[in-house]
């Protein structure tokens, strides 16, 4: 019986290249040195992870080069500055907040959408009074890719909350805090 309930062709490859000596170990080791994830939840993490990366899944070694950002944190790369991004330094203050009243049992991908909505509405009335043709949809894609820088240091991937949801609550926030202070200091 494999690792995973997929489809069966997947659930085929992974099962070929998944050997105790390769990526389950190389994950296994850089989540005990680095403690981001603790040795009683790995399997967990790296299931999930595979059901939800499940179509772009081609070898362990990608797979891990891919999704690295889940087992250790990363330095994150230079935020690079879009449109409207410079009204993010009078309010990236609230991203934390915005997700710190979800409580572990209910760090879902659905509550953190709502969430995140609920930060874009708040944020959007906020920057529409520096800049008045700011759109939703600006306030959203700022809010997004914040998020990924600091959840991720800016790597494509799953979705922003699929990623939250896989780190779970304390590890999501603190990237966050983190985040935050690093881009008011630059």
């Amino acid at each position: 019986m494999g690792l995973l309930h997929l489809h069966s062709s997947t659930s085929k490859t992974i099962q070929s290249t998944m050997k105790p000596s390769g990526l389950f170990i190389n994950l296994a080791y850089k989540c005990i040195r680095t403690e981001l994830c603790p040795k009683s939840e790995l399997r967990g993490r790296v299931a999930a992870l595979l059901r939800l990366d499940a179509a772009n899944y081609t070898v362990p070694k990608e797979f891990f080069e891919r999704n690295s950002h889940f087992f250790c944190s990363e330095a994150r790369k230079e935020y690079s500055s879009r449109p409207h991004d410079s009204l993010l330094k009078h309010s990236v203050d609230q991203f934390e907040g915005g997700f710190s009243a979800i409580t572990s049992e209910e760090w879902k991908e659905e509550n953190l959408t709502q969430a995140s909505e609920h930060l874009v509405e708040i944020l959007h009335a906020d920057w529409e009074k520096y800049d008045s043709k700011v759109a939703v949809k600006d306030c959203r894609n700022a809010v997004n890719r914040f998020l990924r820088w600091a959840l991720t240091g800016g790597r494509s991937g799953l979705t922003v909350m699929s990623i939250m949801a896989l780190l779970g609550r304390d590890e999501a926030i603190r990237r966050i805090e983190d985040a935050a202070v690093s881009f008011l200091s630059t």
